[in-house]
């Protein structure tokens, strides 16, 4: 019975733990992920009641990564990132959890959950998010390609001058693992299945490159975000580049200032 509590309780906290994690890193993943990777999570923490204390500290940072990677699908560096976030925000919750546990004389433990998720978020609001807004340059975007929705954060890149030469419509660069995640092959490879009109050849000038071609796509239904401004763009295109944007994993995609200032019109 005792682990069957434990199992719930661990549950339902990495499922409220991931879901903001995933909103305050931009990065949000389908719900049936988000709710495999928590009980993915919850299993290892009741494993980890029998694990030696010897092994305990490598068992809980193997079990945390392992449930960042099935929620959120990165790697490499990203995955450390992830990682440290979501033991830093298990470890403030749980401290928050503990005090409240020490105060409530017994209640039952669904009702100290909700207790401590009310000052979690408190503390989110007041302190997390005025933070984040001094980042004026980072934005939730979403934008839909072959019926497949993306949604990443963007970097307002004001040094991007790339425009798609025939157009003249303003280019976004996008990473190519994030473009993997909706579809099994490179853009490279899928030229063949789609018309020209949806895949756009981009010539592109960069430090340490003369010149070279990037591949792009012709999205719709863009929706940019930062706090309360949002812009909405009917359509743009997006181009995919195999290098890595942030070493960091804070945004997946350059964003064009001309998006910005056509909202703002």
């Amino acid at each position: 019975m005792f682990l069957v509590i434990m199992f719930l309780e661990q549950w339902v906290v990495l499922e409220f733990l991931l879901l903001l994690s995933g909103r305050i890193l931009k990065r949000n993943g389908p719900k049936h992920r988000i709710m495999l990777a928590a009980v993915c999570g919850s299993l290892a923490g009741c494993i980890g009641v029998f694990i030696p204390q010897s092994v305990k500290c490598p068992w809980l940072l193997l079990s945390v990564a392992i449930t960042a990677k099935t929620a959120f699908k990165v790697s490499g560096k990203k995955l450390f990132y992830f990682t440290g976030y979501l033991l830093a925000a298990a470890a403030m919750f749980g401290g928050i959890w503990n005090a409240v546990r020490g105060q409530s004389g017994g209640w039952i433990w669904i009702a100290e959950f909700a207790l401590s998720i009310g000052i979690f978020i408190f503390i989110y609001k007041m302190v997390w998010m005025k933070f984040k807004m001094q980042k004026d340059f980072l934005y939730e975007v979403t934008f839909q390609w072959q019926k497949e929705k993306f949604q990443v954060c963007g970097f307002l890149d004001t040094g991007n001058f790339l425009y798609e030469p025939l157009s003249k419509m303003p280019v976004c660069v996008m990473e190519e693992a994030v473009f993997l995640e909706h579809f099994r092959e490179p853009l490279t490879k899928m030229i063949e299945k789609y018309s020209v009109k949806d895949i756009r050849m981009i010539p592109y000038h960069s430090v340490g490159t003369e010149t070279g071609i990037m591949p792009g796509i012709l999205v719709t239904d863009i929706q940019i975000t930062n706090g309360s401004q949002k812009i909405e763009v009917t359509r743009g295109i997006v181009g995919i580049s195999k290098e890595e944007l942030s070493k960091s994993g804070h945004y997946q995609l350059l964003l064009h200032p001309d998006l910005i200032k056509c909202g703002r019109l």
